[in-house]
């Protein structure tokens, strides 16, 4: 009975979302349910332990869902990971281009394809890692959506290495945690925010024991 319960709960608010063309929010638990039932991670995180220290994360958003939500969502993702299993940063292992990615939500923007808008790159369906951030995805004529996709490492201080290939956990946490717990903006997507957190920062230094 719970579990039928939780069912028609999650179910509801996923149809919902739809229904009202909103961006796809951040429920780890709504997204791993859906995902296990559906098949992939068809919209919000997947999430997989490759080893002791070492994770692959996805988001994936519909097509209300803006370029800089699904990465601040797997961002901050990526920084409770690291802090839930005792560590103190992650290192992005993946080729991704993480820059100051556009707050437009894909269906309002012009044309279609995997070109649509400003998308950053493109990701391999099901493939392995090396998959870009921002990629436009054809899921449909016309609809291309969201990913951010990366495989991470855990990894302790000192850290070593800058933004944005290596991050403080505890930083982008706190960084973050406003706009993805906090009040949204259009469709429900992440606030325009300073993305001064994607660079270098000069209190980063030493090596990271792994």
């Amino acid at each position: 009975m719970k579990t039928a319960r939780r069912f028609v709960f999650i179910s509801s608010l996923f149809l919902s979302a739809c229904a009202s063309g909103s961006a796809t929010p951040y429920d780890q638990a709504a997204s791993v349910f859906l995902a296990n039932q559906f098949g992939g991670s068809s919209s919000g995180f997947e999430m997989e332990m490759l080893g002791a220290d070492t994770w692959r994360v996805t988001f994936e958003g519909n097509t209300a869902t803006t370029e800089d939500t699904a990465q601040s969502y797997g961002l901050y993702r990526c920084a409770v990971i690291a802090l839930e299993h005792g560590y103190d940063g992650f290192e992005i292992l993946s080729q991704i281009r993480l820059d100051s990615p556009s707050d437009t939500p894909y269906e309002r923007m012009p044309g279609g394809g995997a070109g649509a808008g400003t998308a950053i790159g493109a990701i391999a369906v099901g493939g392995a890692a090396g998959a870009l951030v921002g990629a436009a995805i054809e899921s449909a004529p016309g609809t291309p959506y969201p990913v951010f996709s990366s495989e991470i490492r855990l990894v302790r201080r000192p850290l070593t290495g800058q933004p944005p290939k290596v991050f403080d956990a505890t930083y982008i946490k706190q960084t973050l945690e406003p706009y993805v717990a906090g009040k949204k903006c259009d469709k429900g997507n992440i606030c325009p925010h300073d993305p001064s957190y994607l660079r270098a920062n000069p209190e980063m230094s030493g090596s990271a024991a792994r």
